[in-house]
């Protein structure tokens, strides 16, 4: 459940806002350092958490993503090692990387598999 009793009122036709929205619900419940959305040219779609980090994190996930596929260890960024899980995931023809960081496994994939689920109606929604 949210800890926001008001979550369902922060809703937007906008297509990025939306995303946005979604990853900060989830970035907040899991007390995760950063969850991103990354598109398969490695832009940043949305995140939530330290915008410079996820920034860098965003660019690296298709590199990641294509050698790996889903992934789960540690990533390096400016601030040095930070743990992170990635899932690749679909949306019509459309490949998508999501990146949870901080936080442990289980918080991690909790989040990656609701964030993906809503990203994923919000994309097919638009």
């Amino acid at each position: 459940m949210s800890k926001d009793p008001d979550r369902r009122y922060k809703r937007s036709s906008e297509i990025f806002q939306a995303l946005g929205h979604q990853l900060k619900a989830c970035w907040e419940d899991g007390s995760l350092d950063g969850l991103v959305l990354s598109d398969e040219d490695g832009l940043c779609l949305a995140a939530a958490g330290p915008a410079d980090t996820c920034g860098e994190v965003a660019a690296t996930l298709p590199m990641l993503g294509r050698k790996a596929g889903d992934f789960k260890g540690i990533l390096l960024a400016d601030r040095g090692g930070v743990s992170a899980m990635v899932q690749r995931f679909r949306v019509e023809d459309t490949e998508l990387y999501m990146c949870a960081l901080g936080g442990d496994e289980d918080r991690q994939a909790r989040q990656i598999a609701r964030s993906i689920s809503g990203c994923a109606r919000i994309l097919a929604s638009g």
